[in-house]
């Protein structure tokens, strides 16, 4: 599992959709492989605008155990 961290109000409708799910108690994104996968993608992807891209690189990608 990983733990997504940081500034993530902006691009929370894009973590929903790749997967991650919002930890109330801890105030953490919570995801599998799949969703740091399609993460790392959208970081990366030409598709997004460099707007949508600089917020995505704005908050931290940790493994967690779970």
């Amino acid at each position: 599992m990983y733990k997504v961290t940081g500034n993530t109000y902006n691009v929370k409708d894009f973590l929903k959709e790749i997967g991650f799910k919002w930890d109330t108690e801890k105030k953490i994104w919570i995801g599998g492989e799949e969703a740091k996968t399609e993460l790392e993608k959208g970081r990366n992807n030409i598709f997004y605008g460099r707007k949508t891209q600089n917020l995505l690189y704005k908050f931290n990608i940790q493994a967690v155990d779970i």
